[in-house]
């Protein structure tokens, strides 16, 4: 399950979810292609409204017991820090994506991530201070 209804900001371009649930489990599918459509929806908003000078990238990590998901322009250094399992997919979400394509980019960067084990509970809070 996705710990989160929405995507939790880091910063105005980076936003994350946690995922809780076993790797092998069939609804992580679902879990990935929900969090995939909530991200795709900050991209395209952002896109739409602001002037912002990058493009987005898909990442993961692991904690405690969960798998953190998120995409961003910038990954803040402190979530680097914490997650030194940290992937960041080489592939940017372009602005010219259409809405459907961009959805269905962060789905398959998603799921070509390693996974493992992650029906754990939440054990350490995430602190991230972010420079914005």
């Amino acid at each position: 399950m996705l710990k989160n209804e929405v995507p939790l900001a880091l910063t105005p371009t980076c936003f994350i979810h946690h995922v809780f649930i076993d790797a092998w489990h069939h609804s992580l599918s679902t879990m990935i292609r929900k969090a995939s459509r909530q991200f795709g929806e900050q991209i395209i908003s952002h896109y739409r409204s602001d002037d912002i000078s990058g493009e987005y990238r898909v990442f993961s990590g692991f904690g405690d017991g969960y798998w953190m998901i998120g995409v961003g322009i910038e990954i803040p250094v402190d979530l680097c820090k914490q997650f030194p399992s940290l992937i960041v997919s080489n592939r940017l979400i372009e602005r010219r994506h259409c809405p459907d394509n961009i959805t269905m980019i962060i789905e398959y960067e998603l799921g070509k991530m390693p996974v493992g084990r992650i029906n754990g509970h939440l054990t350490r809070k995430l602190n991230v201070t972010c420079n914005v």
